[in-house]
């Protein structure tokens, strides 16, 4: 595999990088207000048509760096997928897919999350209706190209995200799988933290001139972390003891881990109980449920400080402390 260095330039705006005014609105509509720097040293680059390998931090804008500019090679009247994004959760192919929506939003580009454990017809109805790009997990993936709803060969370009997650998951052979029928492939991005052995691989395999864009990667820290744990009793049941630790601690959202589902049940029901805005969350949930709770996360509507009169009485009773 040969690479060069990516060179960025101190660019202010979107437009500089010759990015057209429809998609600039749908990146103003998702509140971007200028590139950020994963995005100024990958769209121009892919603009041109290179394989890109990316390495950059969480949260610093990878998915609009490759979505901006494949984004911009489609038009709405492309009826055949044309892009294909690999995933290894189903909720990164969700943030992905909800993404690229909206930035190709004012150019009509349409865009459909493929996983398991929703529901496959909606997704197959999706795709005959006319999309331009697919958003997927391997799995469910290669489950519409058996059932020959996808067709490999009409992606133009193809992205792996996370992929040396994806790999250590063992999904390798699936996406080789998958990359192997996209014949007319032409331009693949590789988005990954770390180059191990099989990532090396799968870009040798199917990539040559390789711009690596390597950026800072994320790095596991506790700093910012504020570890404290409490002692409990025996004298109260367990979740009057978490009822006074969230009325001393006030945070603004909260998950508390369990150890089964069975206890997930009964805490998120004995918190309800005291007004607590709660909801439980586990593998026995659907899909869409489970997206359901991420998104009241996400968005505040779970907070329990709207509630916190309801148990502020249990400090005055158990008068724990910080160990």
């Amino acid at each position: 595999m040969s690479s060069d260095t990516a060179e960025s330039t101190p660019l202010e705006t979107f437009a500089d990088l010759g990015i057209a005014a429809d998609i600039i609105e749908g990146l103003t509509d998702l509140g971007y207000q200028k590139p950020l720097e994963v995005q100024i040293a990958a769209i121009r680059l892919i603009l041109e048509g290179r394989h890109v390998s990316l390495r950059s931090k969480t949260g610093s804008g990878k998915t609009a760096a490759f979505g901006i500019p494949l984004i911009q090679k489609l038009t709405s009247t492309i009826q055949k997928p044309a892009v294909l994004v690999l995933a290894p959760t189903r909720e990164l192919a969700g943030q992905i897919a909800a993404e690229l929506t909206g930035i190709g939003h004012h150019r009509k580009i349409e865009v459909v999350a493929v996983y398991g454990g929703a529901s496959i017809s909606d997704q197959i109805n999706k795709i005959k209706a006319g999309v331009q790009i697919v958003v997927g997990t391997p799995g469910r993936l290669l489950d519409l190209v058996r059932r020959r709803v996808l067709k490999p060969d009409t992606f133009k370009a193809v992205v792996l995200d996370e992929a040396d997650e994806m790999l250590s998951m063992g999904f390798y052979e699936d996406v080789t799988s998958l990359m192997d029928g996209c014949t007319n492939c032409e331009q693949v991005v590789i988005l990954s933290a770390s180059l191990d052995e099989d990532t090396k691989s799968l870009v040798d395999r199917y990539t040559s001139d390789v711009v690596r864009i390597d950026l800072s990667a994320d790095v596991l820290s506790v700093d910012g972390i504020h570890n404290i744990y409490y002692t409990i009793g025996d004298e109260l049941p367990r979740h009057h003891y978490l009822l006074h630790v969230m009325a001393v601690e006030k945070p603004s959202s909260a998950i508390v881990f369990v150890n089964t589902r069975k206890d997930a049940s009964l805490v998120a029901t004995l918190m309800a109980r005291e007004g607590l805005q709660t909801e439980m969350i586990s593998g026995e949930l659907p899909q869409k449920e489970r997206e359901r709770v991420m998104a009241a996360i996400r968005s505040g509507e779970l907070r329990p400080g709207r509630a916190r009169d309801r148990y502020q009485r249990f400090v005055a009773r158990d008068q724990l402390q910080p160990a």
